[in-house]
């Protein structure tokens, strides 16, 4: 998995919400776009409207890793541990958009 643009993300989806894996494919979250922000809605039903500045945190975290620790959704939240990640900007909603990528990566719509 590679950062990618934000732009990429927003021309990807459209207002229809689309289900796609969470990173640890345990669970599903929806995805759409409205006016050219990223909703994201996790199976809690809250939503959360992804911004390019929250987005692009993310793909320079992803950046950061090592190839083989992109896909931890570890990597992506807060906690004690060295792997952690204590500036994650959204501790509920950042480990979804790794896994919004790796779905536009795979090019596919589920």
């Amino acid at each position: 998995m590679k950062p990618m643009s934000y732009h990429v993300a927003i021309h990807f989806f459209n207002q229809e919400w689309v289900t796609i894996s969470t990173l640890g494919r345990r669970s599903e979250i929806k995805v759409c776009v409205n006016d050219n922000h990223i909703l994201v809605q996790n199976s809690g039903s809250n939503i959360l409207s992804i911004n390019e500045q929250h987005w692009n945190a993310v793909m320079e975290r992803i950046a950061q890793l090592p190839p083989e620790e992109r896909e931890r959704t570890s990597r992506y939240i807060q906690g004690t541990q060295p792997h952690n990640w204590e500036k994650c900007p959204n501790r509920i909603f950042s480990p979804y958009i790794p896994a919004v990528v790796r779905y536009i990566n795979e090019g596919k719509k589920e």
